[in-house]
């Protein structure tokens, strides 16, 4: 297996500074991002449980 297979999935940009305009668009970047995020923690629970799998402790 490659390692580089293996890599935990990257947390999304947040938006920059400004990038909002505040003026309540149906499709707000603050929205996407959150989108964004909740997506990144469901894949890294996900990646963190097989890492657990594959190398489960010493007891």
């Amino acid at each position: 297996m490659n390692p580089l297979d293996n890599l935990p999935p990257e947390a999304p940009e947040p938006p920059a500074e400004g990038e909002c305009c505040d003026s309540g668009c149906e499709d707000c970047v603050l929205d996407r991002y959150q989108a964004a995020l909740r997506q990144y923690r469901e894949e890294l629970a996900m990646w963190q449980a097989l890492q657990e799998e594959d190398n489960p402790p010493n007891t």
